[in-house]
């Protein structure tokens, strides 16, 4: 056989990223050299590995996982300990992990990897190519300064290897806006994307899939700005790019599917947002099987949907299908079950049941404790924190609060928690406190939440930060200058759409204290922010303000 050829023949299609067109002559040429060199050959180790990396890009890391363990084990028994295949595989090994969400299995592997690469071959690309993968880990787990220092060291690395147009430096580009993205300073971010798309459309051939990778993060950049009209322009070429050269199946294509199926569901397209959801769904279904438990997540998705545009039953019946699935797998489906009861309970809670909805929380937490044990990660804190809000409306004071340190501390445990899901527990800690009689203990949770807002990222609702902030007037009265502080940070946060009600509690307070110079500002301030008409509610308390402060806009 003409192994080699043939192998080309597949690296060929992949660089042009023909991914759909090179999965059969990789397969055949696993077999074909499987079975005229024999399993023990080391070429059967890179016809395995160009597989994987084929199987990576169509169908994901699950399905590549089991073909890159295939290509490490041999090349770990035939090779040296050092020689840079071995290294090749644990590096693509755990990519498998970090992309599935197991950092901890994927760590020593990436290590290990990095060790060999560093020995045999310092300073080359191969060693940027790992502290990528290492930052990439870091940053999924919101290690930002870790991410950062060796995002920048394998940026250097690449430049100086490969030059300043490099394929492999736009992958730098690319995670380095992502680091910027997750800390919300959101024009480095825009700056690192463009840079990372603009080598990719030097170095790839047009309609290259990593391409429609960099068009996928402008587009999420675009969205978390308010800015829905680009990210929908820059979501529909990614959807043809991936569509043309990856095939109607793949995983990929899901993603923008559903990532499109958000930003129309975020701008009151419900209709559209609708119709991609359930084709994402639909590509799951065929592609896993209608019972498989692999399609939970995008049943839930469509679930979670509908409940948020008042279909309360057809929400409920997409919820008891996935706890269907989730118990067909016995101890394997607990955190699906767990999710579904948990999301059949805010059904409840919305029909107003509330005794049903305490029914199905208590049976999602017991499921969640057996998963996880009771200091588990945050996803039992959700679960807590939820229940904690239907006791308070059954006036279960005593019995929320417990839930709620319990959540609080959970959270705080997690590095990777929403500092809004924290800011909440407080606010809520907060109240209870109060309710209780025990104003002074409100205080520290109400600044708590105050500083959790203040680092939130993403932006915390408006509407959350407003109610820290009334809270923190009507019990405390702290001077005027930190409430307008707040203000706007809440503001910033919330790129420039904060809730009128933030402007509004730090300007009745200035006024209060014969302040109108700042009254005046802020309400000049808001007027950028709030648009006349937004809220007549808003409109009337802001003309009193400005006639009070003798302000005319």
């Amino acid at each position: 056989m003409d192994f080699d050829a043939r192998l080309q023949a597949v690296k060929d299609l992949s660089k042009e990223g023909k991914f759909a067109e090179a999965i059969e002559p990789a397969s055949a040429l696993v077999r074909d050299a499987e079975a005229a060199l024999g399993a023990s050959d080391a070429r059967v180790g890179h016809a395995l590995h160009e597989l994987g990396d084929v199987t990576y890009e169509l169908r994901g890391p699950v399905a590549a996982l089991p073909v890159h363990v295939r290509a490490l084990a041999l090349r770990e028994r035939l090779l040296d300990a050092e020689h840079p295949d071995v290294a090749e595989s644990l590096n693509v090994v755990a990519n498998c992990h970090m992309t599935s969400g197991r950092h901890a299995d994927a760590a020593p592997l990436h290590q290990r990897a990095l060790a060999i690469r560093q020995k045999t071959a310092p300073a080359s690309e191969h060693v940027a190519e790992v502290l990528n993968n290492i930052a990439h880990s870091k940053l999924s787990q919101k290690k930002f300064d870790e991410a950062g220092a060796l995002l920048k060291e394998a940026a250097e690395v690449w430049e100086k290897a490969l030059g300043p147009e490099s394929e492999k430096l736009a992958i730098a580009h690319s995670n380095l806006g992502g680091l910027h993205f997750e800390r919300g300073d959101f024009d480095e971010a825009e700056k690192h994307f463009r840079r990372s798309l603009e080598i990719k459309e030097k170095a790839l051939t047009p309609g290259h899939p990593g391409i429609a990778n960099g068009i996928n993060n402008l587009a999420s950049l675009y969205e978390r700005q308010g800015r829905p009209q680009e990210a929908e322009a820059l979501f529909k070429r990614s959807l043809e790019i991936v569509e043309a050269r990856l095939g109607a199946d793949s995983p990929r294509l899901e993603d923008v599917l559903v990532a499109m199926g958000d930003l129309f569901a975020g701008n009151g397209r419900p209709k559209e947002a609708e119709k991609l959801l359930r084709r994402a769904l639909a590509m799951r279904e065929k592609r896993a099987g209608p019972d498989a438990i692999e399609i939970a997540p995008r049943v839930n998705r469509l679930g979670v949907f509908l409940h948020q545009v008042g279909r309360l039953d057809d929400a409920a019946a997409l919820f008891e299908r996935v706890r269907a699935l989730a118990e067909k797998q016995g101890d394997g489906g607990r955190g699906e079950k767990a999710l579904a009861l948990q999301n059949l309970a805010a059904i409840a809670q919305a029909r107003g049941d509330l005794p049903g909805s305490e029914r199905l929380y208590q049976e999602s937490l017991e499921m969640r404790e057996a998963e996880q044990g009771p200091d588990g990660t945050s996803g039992l804190a959700i679960t807590l924190a939820n229940y904690a809000g239907v006791c308070m409306l059954l006036e279960r004071t005593a019995k929320a609060e417990v839930m709620y340190r319990r959540a609080h501390g959970l959270l705080e445990a997690d590095p990777l928690s929403d500092e809004r899901l924290i800011a909440d527990c407080c606010l809520q800690l907060a109240r209870l406190a109060s309710l209780g009689g025990r104003d002074p203990d409100a205080e520290p949770w109400l600044r708590r939440a105050l500083a959790r807002l203040a680092v939130a990222v993403p932006p915390p609702p408006a509407s959350l930060t407003a109610s820290v902030l009334r809270e923190l007037d009507r019990r405390y009265r702290p001077p005027s200058g930190l409430l307008a502080a707040f203000a706007r940070i809440a503001s910033a946060l919330a790129g420039g759409k904060a809730d009128p009600e933030t402007w509004l509690v730090a300007a009745e307070r200035s006024l209060r204290e014969g302040r109108t110079a700042d009254t005046v500002r802020l309400l000049s301030a808001a007027a950028k922010v709030v648009p006349p008409g937004r809220s007549a509610k808003y409109d009337a308390r802001a003309n009193e303000l400005r006639a009070r402060a003798k302000f005319s806009p």
